[in-house]
């Protein structure tokens, strides 16, 4: 993979959910000034305007769940727990 190789790929998007799924680090610019950097999970986590809208929407009903895979999995492990 290019991260092996010591590449970097740099992505603009306002699509937070498709960023949130394939970034490692996310940075918010603003005016041409990057504001925030962090890992992708933790910059969705913190932020209450700049996140995912799967965030938004489980945001104190399921945890850390910033993309759609996360909600299956969180939902998975639900239901395994109550069928033990």
């Amino acid at each position: 993979d290019m991260q092996s190789q010591g590449k970097t790929v740099v992505f603009v998007s306002h699509d937070l959910d498709f960023v949130a799924q394939y970034a490692d680090v996310c940075s918010l610019i603003f005016t041409g000034e990057i504001l925030s950097t962090a890992p992708a999970r933790e910059f969705f986590e913190r932020n209450t305007l700049y996140t995912t809208s799967t965030y938004r929407i489980t945001r104190g009903a399921l945890e850390h769940c910033v993309t759609l895979e996360d909600v299956k999995r969180n939902l998975s492990m639900q239901v395994e727990t109550q069928h033990e």
